[in-house]
């Protein structure tokens, strides 16, 4: 998956283009009925957490800290399990990137905050908005895993941050989000199948297992939590390694559907219950 990828799901930023879009796709699928069913079920399951359940997620503007790493889609339980931490959590104010941009920032302008970006969401809905958007991913796309590398994130950060030393930081990995790097058993099944499809929609489709999917996600975590970590004990300040959201695979029962990765407005654990580990790095 590359760039289109995500620029391709972006629902916009006012609610009359999240309309456009939403019934844009539907005329995309009208010949899709699994795809029909999927998107449609998943709609109305946001709408149910959106206006029933409601959103408790925390504002991270509101929090403490002078540099915060967020690790695209990394669940809270999970980072416990591989760290062998007893990591707290924070709620999040968004199930998806774009909601949590959008939630966190709103419309005002944050002058304090560069934001250092492997994601195009940012760009999209963070333009303007803070003082500095660094988009890794237009100058350091690596075209064969179809993402930005932790080491290129790493590099950027560093530099901007000796740039600007009394600005607030955000620096946003990709991983542990599709595409899973260097997983080439799961490449190899798609292109088997014929598809280019997000790894969790095959796996609701049937093309790979549960199993196949969170062993993916699992090894995309190990892969990027050395330098995210490394990030958060070299830089001074308050240091925090936090997710916009999370990822899950599973069926609801009420509402009735099946959420497979993330999506918007979907207010389960699984999905916004995130990490809040902190690295004090105020003193020397």
């Amino acid at each position: 998956m590359g760039i289109s990828f995500f620029a391709g799901r972006v629902k916009g930023k006012t609610k009359a283009e999240r309309i456009r879009y939403f019934l844009s796709k539907i005329i995309e699928h009208i010949n899709d009925p699994i795809w029909f069913l999927d998107y449609t079920s998943l709609f109305f399951a946001s709408l149910y957490f959106k206006l029933i359940v409601g959103n408790h997620g925390e504002y991270i503007l509101k929090k403490d800290w002078d540099n915060l790493i967020i690790l695209d889609a990394c669940r809270w339980d999970y980072l416990r399990k591989v760290t062998g931490v007893d990591i707290p959590f924070i709620i999040s104010r968004g199930s998806s990137t774009p909601e949590f941009l959008w939630e966190n920032f709103g419309d005002d302008y944050h002058e304090d905050i560069i934001y250092v970006s492997s994601n195009p969401y940012v760009d999209i809905f963070l333009s303007g908005k803070v003082y500095k958007v660094v988009s890794v991913w237009r100058v350091a796309w690596d075209k064969k895993e179809k993402t930005v590398l932790p080491k290129d994130m790493v590099k950027y950060a560093k530099y901007y941050r000796r740039k600007y030393p009394h600005k607030r930081f955000i620096i946003h990995f990709v991983q542990p989000h599709t595409p899973f790097v260097g997983n080439n058993e799961i490449k190899r099944v798609l292109k088997c199948k014929g598809v280019d499809w997000d790894p969790w929609y095959a796996g609701m489709r049937g093309i790979l297992s549960a199993s196949e999917l969170w062993r993916a996600y699992e090894r995309n975590l190990r892969y990027v939590l050395p330098y995210a970590v490394n990030l958060a004990k070299s830089l001074k300040g308050l240091n925090v390694i936090t997710a916009d959201h999370g990822e899950t695979f599973k069926r609801l029962w009420f509402p009735p559907v099946f959420v497979y990765g993330h999506h918007r407005s979907i207010y389960i654990d699984e999905l916004v219950k995130v990490p809040w580990w902190v690295f004090d790095n105020r003193k020397g």
